[in-house]
């Protein structure tokens, strides 16, 4: 291995420990990943391991309690007499090792808790994704080198280990199943070439075994078994040679099928004890549902708010490598290409398209092992011309430099996890400082083309002009807005002819000043400032600015936002300003709301 090569391949593996640790505060704590979804995969082990409660599972409202994974125990689900994890359990099997240690850990620390979410389950998870992160490396270093040059194989891995958002499910969400699925794909491939090489039964076990893990982890993964199916045929010379070596090796294909089986009869199991059923499909159960008729493709791959390319765009090269498969990399082409498109449709047929809270389209990560070998083609037929090598090489060093800054942006909140759009996404562009009056564009897009210079006064709404009961708080009195009283008193006009055309095209601003307790409440349910418009026969025009992006707790705060009202207003439309809140724990309060007819 060369100098070069090899503190390329340091680099690599040392960056992101590296941020790994810093970014979870590992040495000191507290440490804080197993949280959200990671929760849920993760539950298994303590119900096993530490509260023998795989029935009920009482010992998660606890864990919310004490460690706040989450706001909700929605990592249950409860139908009926049915009560079962929602995730899957083969991150947990991942995990078993790991937790082991760390549960012996925290039994031996003077402070420590054996409870399944301290400090050592915490750090044990985190360092887990690093370490899937490095097998995968090595995996498909090994894949790779039987292709292409090492100072191709050195840049193809650089470009997805650094380059893609890999590296954020690596570092900042270790937890999620991503960063496994990854090592799963390029042991797979690995695996597979070797099986073909020589069709022996430990590496037939091996095989199944990887594949079979990956389908229990998440369980559209049993996609992966394409690749072998379709690779084997071709590198043995057709289907009636493989035929042949399936008839020659009978005991090393059934291998295959049962320790694939192996990793799934865990969870089988334990669906038959929570619901009665071998197999139970905990994901529709809980709601979530493909629809593969129409696939978000467009959305997907160019949308500001979890588009692929838009977040990943090295990915684009990857995918340009596929046509060029050519030579003994050309036996992999039918497999990666056709595997491609059906994973592709399928991750994108989800009925949540852009997969909650993320950074780009997170479902795609393990793909790009299976799109290693199609860009490693591609920068070898680059490395032919100096000049587009050169072009090439900078265009990766770029986009490594694009996701590294891009995933430190997300930790520190300037780009969202969700509810991301175009107007937003160019405002934070290249920001390194938080700026909280931003995330107005999140929900409100649009903005004036310059700054107003008149304000009309078209309707006003205070408290001390109400009859409505108020609250004091500090120097001012205010409505309630929760629960019960989901909405603060309402601007509600009710336009005449003069009024409609007067107003139509224009721009108005609505406000409110607001005081909010705490912010506790998912964003579908928290405080809003809403502007509506209402008429016979017109299509919905309702704007809401969560009041959470843009002040801070505990004490009051103007909130605005300005809006293009529509061209066709006309007599007998209400245009209605007011504070809407669905939320039961968050409590606000609001002391006026203003609308104004801005000139320029």
């Amino acid at each position: 291995m060369t100098p070069k090569l090899r503190n390329a391949l340091i680099l690599l593996l040392a960056l992101p420990l590296f941020w790994l640790t810093v970014s979870h505060r590992i040495p000191t704590g507290p440490t804080r990943v197993i949280t959200w979804d990671v929760y849920g995969y993760h539950l298994h082990l303590p119900a096993f391991l530490n509260y023998g409660d795989i029935r009920q599972y009482t010992f998660v409202e606890g864990h919310i309690r004490d460690y706040a994974p989450s706001d909700s125990p929605y990592q249950i689900t409860r139908n009926d007499s049915i009560v079962t994890p929602t995730y899957t359990l083969g991150l947990a099997l991942v995990w078993l090792p790991a937790y082991l240690v760390a549960d012996l850990t925290a039994r031996l620390l003077p402070e420590g808790k054996a409870d399944g979410m301290s400090q050592p389950y915490q750090a044990a998870v985190a360092f887990s994704g690093w370490m899937a992160f490095a097998l995968g490396m090595f995996a498909l270093w090994r894949f790779l080198r039987r292709y292409l040059q090492r100072g191709t194989t050195a840049v193809t891995l650089l470009t997805i280990g650094l380059g893609t958002n890999l590296f954020h499910y690596t570092t900042v969400e270790p937890g999620m199943p991503h960063v496994y699925l990854f090592a799963g794909y390029a042991l797979l491939l690995l695996l597979t070439e070797r099986f073909a090489d020589r069709p022996a039964p430990g590496r037939g076990a091996l095989l199944g075994l990887t594949a079979g893990l990956m389908a229990v982890i998440r369980p559209s993964e049993a996609l992966c078994a394409l690749l072998p199916l379709l690779y084997l045929p071709v590198r043995f010379g057709g289907l009636r040679a493989f035929g042949k070596s399936l008839i020659s090796h009978p005991g090393t294909y059934t291998l295959i099928l049962v320790a694939g089986l192996l990793p799934i009869l865990p969870q089988m199991l334990l669906w038959k004890v929570t619901t009665g059923q071998w197999i139970f499909n905990s994901y529709s159960a809980a709601g979530h549902t493909f629809d593969l008729a129409s696939p978000h493709f467009v959305d997907g791959l160019f949308s500001f708010r979890k588009g692929w390319l838009t977040y990943t765009p090295l990915a684009a090269l990857a995918i340009a490598g596929l046509p060029l498969l050519r030579g003994s990399a050309g036996r992999w082409g039918p497999a990666l290409s056709l595997f491609f498109v059906a994973n592709l449709w399928i991750v994108l047929s989800w009925h949540i398209w852009w997969y909650a809270g993320s950074f780009g389209q997170r479902a795609l990560v393990p793909s790009y092992a299976v799109l290693a070998l199609p860009l490693g083609v591609l920068l070898d037929r680059c490395a032919q011309r100096r000049w587009l090598r050169d072009i090439v090489l900078a265009i990766i060093l770029l986009g490594i430099g694009l996701n590294l800054f891009q995933t430190w942006q997300m930790q520190r909140g300037i780009l969202k996890q969700d509810g991301m759009n175009a107007a937003y996404y160019r405002a934070t562009f290249g920001r390194i400082i938080p700026n909280k009056n931003l995330h107005r564009l999140l929900d409100i897009p649009d903005t004036p083309p310059e700054a107003p210079l008149t304000r009309e006064n078209l309707a006003s709404l205070s408290t001390h002009e109400s009859s409505v009961p108020v609250q004091w708080e500090g120097p001012h009195p205010g409505w309630k807005v929760q629960g019960t009283d989901a909405f603060s008193p309402t601007i509600d006009l009710t336009l005449s002819d003069s009024l409609a055309k007067a107003l139509a095209g224009r721009w108005v601003s609505v406000s409110a000043q607001v005081f909010l307790r705490s912010a506790n409440a998912p964003y579908t349910q928290a405080a809003r400032l809403v502007f509506d418009v209402q008429g016979e026969g017109r299509e919905p025009f309702w704007h809401g600015l969560h009041l959470q992006r843009v002040v801070e707790t505990g004490a009051w705060w103007p909130a605005s936002y300005e809006v293009h009202l529509p061209e066709d207003l006309k007599a007998g439309d209400r245009v209605l300003a007011y504070v809407w809140s669905q939320a039961d724990r968050d409590e606000s309060l609001v002391h006026r709301v203003d609308l104004e007819l801005l000139g320029f």
